[in-house]
């Protein structure tokens, strides 16, 4: 049965597995069908559906939305559900440490960009078996067999918001700088981490931290180790930064900083119309600018003694339009930037008989009645009811770079340029009984033009010109007498 809606479906499956000892979730295509709620259901009558590796990617593909450009995910939503995937894989048995590592890596990083760290969790998450630098790799391999510690690196295809786990040392070493700036006890989770790894990390971060003098830890770190520490410059921006921003947002950046006592911020608009014109593709943070002034330039002072860093936020009341920016930090001879672009466009295309229509709305859904299309060496204006029109291509059908624009923001987007192809479908209505030796009978039959497709209405096209030919069965011509309906309330007469 291809759908989910037989009464009694879940019934039905759980005699199936009940009398075929053999059956595994997924051996049945109707299983990959079910529901959530049916899948909840079906869980609560036999939890030992928990160990068939199926039922439970199952469960989290439908557990779990597909993010896309019109159903986009946001990361506090990406959050809610993690955290109730999480809830659903937590006491799973530990085949799936791996899985159970992803989800809890997805979240922690999620709360990390939206500057909300869950410590409880983050200790859960060490309670993995892990074979990584940082790790006490004999402190796991007593708890655990090595077949059951996390594989990095592993992908899950069809749960595409599930990023897999790169080495993780950066969240990591965030979470324990968390734990101890927020004065949160670190005994309980010494025991995972190799000691030398804990025991400098500890003495560098409470000394950046200002909560310890550096001569408290003479015994941890030695002379070059506390050089370093006095003469290292940072400039870095925290994951809670974004890189793309509504239209009415304002816009403020996280970083630390260390041995910063002037720090200059250099802001570029940059010409995203002449870069994806020129280049027809999408701008990397990375961008040359050379050639460009900067729009904004101010400068803040810090007095900070050298080995203390801190995090500042930094607000860009300069980005108050649309636009693509790099923001530069420059101080102490170092420099970093970041990209951030502010406003979002959205085509919507749609078949038309002249061509392929353009209507162009804003990151709250307000449409765009003046705006450019280029492609090519073309460039097309929006008519006056908001509308570019693109004549179909001559040429068979392919994906072509196009560039949008408004005055203040442009984007590059992947348009799927058709050829122009009509085609006709008939369609038939009879009633079977009526069809009888030696008898008259009725056909309906109503031609539909289609464009690309899709149906158009026929005063778009004239000249129409259907031939119908019916055959019995044995292949032989049928004579018939054709009534042209004007409309369905001939029917009835």
């Amino acid at each position: 049965y291809p759908y989910p809606d037989l009464p009694g479906l879940v019934d039905l499956i759980l005699k199936d597995f009940k009398s075929n000892q053999q059956r595994l979730f997924g051996d049945l295509t109707i299983h990959n069908q079910l529901t959530l709620t049916q899948l909840k259901e079906l869980l609560n009558a036999n939890t030992n559906l928990l160990t068939h590796k199926n039922f439970v990617f199952q469960y989290l593909k439908k557990l779990i939305p597909v993010s896309s450009k019109k159903n986009p995910t946001t990361q506090e939503s990406e959050k809610k559900i993690l955290a109730e995937s999480w809830g659903f894989v937590k006491n799973l048995n530990p085949s799936f440490n791996t899985l159970k590592a992803i989800i809890l890596n997805n979240y922690l990083n999620t709360c990390l960009a939206l500057n909300e760290p869950d410590i409880p969790l983050f200790q859960e998450y060490l309670k993995l078996p892990r074979n990584q630098a940082y790790a006490n790799t004999e402190y796991y391999q007593k708890l655990s067999p090595s077949n059951q510690f996390i594989k990095y690196n592993e992908q899950i295809n069809d749960l595409a918001i599930l990023k897999a786990i790169d080495p993780d040392i950066e969240m990591i070493k965030q979470y324990l700088y968390e734990m101890i700036r927020s004065k949160v006890e670190i005994k309980d989770i010494q025991s995972f981490f190799d000691k030398s790894f804990f025991d400098k990390f500890e003495a560098e971060t409470k000394i950046k931290l200002g909560i310890a003098k550096p001569e408290d830890f003479f015994q941890v770190l030695n002379p070059d180790e506390l050089k370093k520490l006095y003469n290292s410059i940072e400039i870095s921006f925290t994951k809670q930064n974004k890189a793309f921003y509504l239209t009415n947002d304002d816009i403020s950046l996280f970083v630390h900083l260390k041995n910063i006592s002037e720090l200059e911020i250099q802001i570029y608009k940059l010409n995203a119309l002449d870069y994806y014109r020129q280049n027809l593709a999408e701008i990397e943070p990375e961008v040359s600018l050379e050639g460009y002034v900067p729009n904004f330039t101010r400068k803040i002072n810090y007095n900070y003694p050298s080995y203390i860093q801190h995090q500042q936020k930094i607000d860009l009341k300069e980005l108050n339009k649309p636009g693509i920016y790099i923001v530069e930090l420059l101080g102490n001879g170092i420099k970093n930037r970041t990209y951030i672009r502010k406003g979002h466009l959205s085509p919507v295309v749609t078949n038309a008989i002249e061509g392929q229509q353009i209507q162009l709305f804003d990151d709250n859904q307000n449409k765009i009645t003046d705006f450019f299309v280029y492609i090519g060496k073309h460039e097309l204006k929006s008519n006056h009811a908001g509308i570019v029109m693109i004549p179909y291509s001559t040429a068979e059908s392919e994906r072509k770079k196009i560039v949008l624009s408004t005055l203040d923001i442009a984007r590059i987007y992947d348009f799927y340029h058709v050829k122009k192809q009509y085609t006709l479908t008939i369609h038939t209505l009879n009633t079977p009984e009526t069809i009888l030796p030696g008898q008259n009978s009725h056909i309906l039959i109503k031609p539909f033009v289609m464009l690309n497709e899709k149906p158009i209405r026929n005063t778009e096209v004239t000249n129409i010109k259907t031939t119908i030919q019916i055959f019995n069965r044995k292949n032989e011509l049928i004579n018939f007498k054709p009534y042209f309906l004007k409309n369905l309330d001939d029917i009835l007469d």
